[in-house]
């Protein structure tokens, strides 16, 4: 840690802190990510999921590794330093955004997920905490591989994944056999939020978290999730009885192409959800195009045989996650009623700060995703 000049704490969570650093040889600002656990070799380090991932995951909207240090079994990493978080952003922006920077928002997460998941990988911890903005506000990366799993590897998963909000069906009934839709879940939740300027399940249990997602999309059936139905009857729990409300008209300001994305995102069967390169191809998105590949990028990762003497990304922190399920049998009759407040309609101004033309998009996705 002696290359660095420590500038700022910016925060810690449940397996360490992140430091806002400068490079004392180039002067770059940073962030660097000291581990709590410690690692007496090489080896052990070499074998966490986060390092495999990132080592791999070099992409414009995936967050930059740039470097790892092991000083007397304490592990850093050095990572590019981002201005803010999308989850900063959206509390300081207002109570609503427009749709191009929707567009603009969702182009360049869908785009980091298809890469990660056509090399291999998925997320399991999508939320707004964890999508980073650069400094000119329109350059999204995707933060925090923690939780990142292999797709091929073999279940059972832990259950215990993403933070509540942003929590699939799927895992909300502790499926231990699960895959990368639950990424596109979460993508849902997300651009749902973006133009409500509020989470659109923000449940305080599990349980409650489930009955808030059965009250705007009806409760699930053995057609539209057959898997869902077989899993709480094992659980001694009930669906709550609801009718499902239309998301254009909890979400007014979102145009039909943005609706019918989100309606195929928000889908209770995994199945039913369309990846996220192919969610880059919905009509939402015209005419803008997007690549999932980008230019490979090196990464320094010290060998084991000649480590390094001394020398974290920026964190948005890991759930605490200590709600458990209530087996409550819900009655059989209720009707779930929704008290949705729906932000004043958001324009497309393009003189408002941070906003962008399908235009000034392309060119943007261009420079960012070739």
């Amino acid at each position: 840690m002696n290359r660095y000049e420590i500038l700022d704490r910016l925060g810690d969570g449940a397996y360490g802190e992140v430091l806002k650093a400068r490079s004392l040889k180039t002067n770059e600002v940073v962030a660097i990510k000291r581990l709590k656990t410690l690692f007496p070799t090489w080896e052990e380090c070499l074998q966490l999921r986060e390092l495999k991932s990132l080592k791999v995951l070099r992409h414009d909207n995936i967050i930059q590794l740039k470097e790892v240090i092991r000083d007397k079994a304490q592990l850093y990493f050095v990572f590019e330093y981002m201005d803010t978080s999308l989850f900063s952003w959206m509390r300081g922006h207002g109570p609503a955004t427009s749709e191009a920077q929707v567009r603009n928002i969702m182009a360049q997460l869908f785009a980091g997920l298809a890469y990660m998941h056509k090399h291999g990988f998925f997320h399991r911890d999508i939320k707004p905490e964890n999508c980073l903005l650069a400094s000119d506000k329109t350059t999204l990366k995707i933060a925090d591989l923690g939780q990142a799993r292999e797709i091929r590897s073999r279940p059972p998963f832990t259950d215990y994944v993403s933070t509540r909000w942003y929590r699939s069906p799927e895992l909300l009934l502790r499926a231990s056999t699960y895959n990368s839709p639950i990424d596109l879940w979460a993508c849902g939740c997300i651009m749902a939020e973006l133009y409500l300027g509020k989470p659109l399940f923000a449940g305080s249990t599990e349980a409650d978290q489930m009955c808030r997602i059965c009250s705007v999309l009806g409760t699930p059936t053995k057609e539209s999730w057959p898997e869902g139905v077989s899993m709480v009857a094992h659980m001694q729990f009930k669906f709550p009885k609801c009718n499902a409300v239309p998301l254009k008209q909890l979400i007014p300001n979102a145009s039909p192409a943005a609706i019918q994305l989100l309606v195929d995102l928000l889908q209770y069967d995994s199945g039913r959800r369309p990846t996220a390169a192919q969610a880059l191809q919905y009509r939402f998105f015209s005419p803008v195009t997007t690549r999932a590949e980008a230019a490979p990028r090196e990464v320094k990762v010290p060998s084991p045989e000649k480590p390094e003497k001394s020398e974290v990304k920026r964190r948005f922190w890991e759930p605490k996650i200590d709600d458990e399920w209530k087996y409550i049998p819900q009655p059989e009759k209720t009707h779930c009623k929704r008290d949705v407040s729906v932000p004043t309609t958001a324009t497309d101004n393009d003189d408002d700060d941070g906003i962008v033309t399908d235009t000034m998009l392309q060119d943007l996705l261009d420079e960012v995703l070739c």
